[in-house]
């Protein structure tokens, strides 16, 4: 049963504006229009986050005319890549994208502003654009041939995708062995920290574990870093530690990007 209609735009000031649709593995929709903005064509986007749809985005927001857009969404990583047919002057019309994702130098994605795909010597128009599993983005639009009375030619263009990192598993199994050192009045224990190594990581991605500690009544914000262990070792000897303090440890692997994957807490009891 479909539900009941959400008006999306209440006005476009336009008859013709040829709405596109996507959405992504977790169900929001992103929807892409052009419509009249302080008396300009413009693309915009409007999409939903966790199923409430929020405001209007100005994608394009140039001073000429935007026209015919045409979106792809990565399901997963939720990528945004929109295309349309910008008039660049008062007979020719190119191809611009404008996307959001992790632009170059950044860690968290950001939209790139319009970028000009085609910068053609005549008209470029009706672009669709496709996104594959691998992140590698497809590109088709109708081009004016030169001299040939206003026929169209259809081209077709291609991204490859920057391959997926995949998932940095949390080390398994960690483990924590308590015994006390008495000699006549004095007394210090030590606390053997064990785990495993998680099959599912590629070890020629890793740079190495690393310890953390707290004191067991504090909060987690309080874990700090003991120690660093190269990737063959998974048992660590915290020695000398005062006999009556209780103490939780972390198990992290990390990266050879800087990522970092933390096991659960084991609390000393």
């Amino acid at each position: 049963t479909w539900s009941e209609p959400f008006n999306v735009a209440p006005d476009t000031l336009l008859s013709d504006v040829l709405p596109r649709v996507q959405a992504d593995a977790d169900g929001d929709a992103y929807v892409v229009w052009h419509a009249i903005v302080d008396g300009n064509e413009e693309v915009l986007l409007r999409r939903t986050v966790n199923g409430a749809w929020q405001p209007t985005e100005n994608i394009s927001n140039s001073a000429a005319a935007s026209e015919k857009p045409s979106i792809a969404v990565n399901p997963l990583t939720k990528e945004i890549f929109i295309v349309w047919q910008e008039q660049v002057n008062s007979s020719n019309w190119d191809i611009f994208m404008n996307s959001y994702a992790i632009q170059a130098g950044a860690t968290k994605p950001a939209w790139s502003g319009p970028v000009n795909l085609t910068k053609s010597a005549g008209r470029s128009l009706d672009p669709n654009i496709a996104v594959l599993p691998d992140g590698s983005l497809s590109l088709v639009y109708s081009a004016e041939i030169p001299g040939a009375g206003g026929r169209s030619a259809i081209l077709f263009a291609s991204k490859a995708g920057i391959p997926a990192k995949p998932e940095l598993l949390a080390p398994l199994d960690p483990g924590l062995k308590t015994s006390i050192n008495r000699v006549l009045f004095y007394s210090k224990k030590n606390n053997q920290i064990t785990f495993a190594r998680n099959a599912g990581n590629d070890d020629s991605l890793l740079q190495e574990y690393r310890i953390y500690r707290r004191k067991a009544e504090e909060g987690d914000d309080q874990f700090v870093l003991l120690a660093a262990l190269n990737l063959a070792t998974f048992t660590y000897k915290d020695a000398d530690l005062v006999t009556k303090q209780k103490y939780a440890y972390l198990v992290s692997v990390v990266d050879k990007d800087g990522r970092e994957k933390f096991s659960d807490a084991v609390i000393e009891r």
